[in-house]
């Protein structure tokens, strides 16, 4: 479930998973925003207190709409080591990365501007495009071994992504409340609101990236504290091991990024970074 990293009360990010069912996981998503003359660059990052094998883990996508005319563009999103490119319709061409996929999106509202949509697997908290899994990845068909509708095995493609397989599909809202874990159906039926953090506010955790100063919740530059060997990083230090671009590029010049990934018109000529 989605939380914030003081979702129990502390900045202490070593106590996150032993505090998992003493606290409300209240669903919070973090986000920030960087501007040029021609596009917005938005970036989103998901926080899990628990990731299968190490405490904490902060996946995340980088989404490109054209200011102009207000149109989702394309989404590059982080996945451990990798990160993957969608596009909305042929909005956007292949660059020098190959595009894995398409980005879907939907209107939450009559009239509302398109949501893109994503998906998170379970326990590990890869961020993909809606339908943007890797093939290699059957066994996260579903989001439920006992998902009837997405057997047998081999049809896994088409359904993995189903509306009726069993999830929480958070949307965005005024205000969140914890997903009762008992009562969780299908995407359709489960559905809860997140709120949205500044990663520059009082509240985020950019103003405490300084493990220095804030070793509590930072045990070096980016890396959260941990009472386990591994642990999540923030996207000031998040990579793609073999895209060549420097570490950070996603969050401090995603203008970068997105000319490496796509064919596009990008303007170089910043009106607002992500970290200011």
């Amino acid at each position: 479930m989605l939380c914030s990293i003081n979702y129990d009360g502390d900045l202490n990010t070593s106590n996150n998973r032993i505090n998992l069912r003493k606290f409300d996981l209240i669903p919070v998503v973090y986000y920030s925003l960087a501007e040029t003359l021609t596009h917005y660059y938005i970036l989103y990052c998901f926080y899990h207190a628990d990731d299968l094998t190490h405490e904490n883990d902060l996946g995340g996508c980088l989404v490109i709409v054209d200011k102009d005319k207000s149109l989702l563009l394309g989404m590059i999103t982080i996945a451990h080591f990798d990160f993957y490119s969608y596009v909305s319709g042929n909005r956007l061409r292949e660059g020098r990365e190959n595009i894995d996929g398409i980005l879907y999106a939907e209107k939450l509202e009559t009239g509302c501007r398109e949501h893109p949509l994503v998906t998170q697997e379970l326990n590990k908290h890869g961020c993909y495009a809606w339908k943007g899994m890797p093939r290699w990845m059957f066994w996260n068909r579903c989001y439920s071994w006992n998902c009837n509708k997405c057997k047998p095995w081999w049809m896994f493609w088409e359904r993995r992504d189903s509306m009726d397989c069993t999830g929480i599909k958070c949307i965005p809202s005024d205000k969140a409340i914890m997903p009762d874990p008992f009562k969780i159906n299908n995407f359709n039926d489960t559905q809860y609101g997140y709120v949205l953090v500044d990663i520059l506010s009082s509240d985020g955790f950019w103003n405490k990236r300084d493990h220095i100063v804030n070793p509590l919740t930072f045990k070096s530059r980016g890396i959260f504290n941990s009472s386990t060997i591994g642990s999540a990083s923030a996207p000031l230090v998040r990579d793609d091991f073999d895209d060549n671009l420097a570490t950070g590029t996603i969050f401090f010049v995603p203008v970068t990024i997105a000319s490496k990934y796509f064919d596009g018109d990008f303007n170089n000529n910043y009106i607002k970074y992500m970290n200011e």
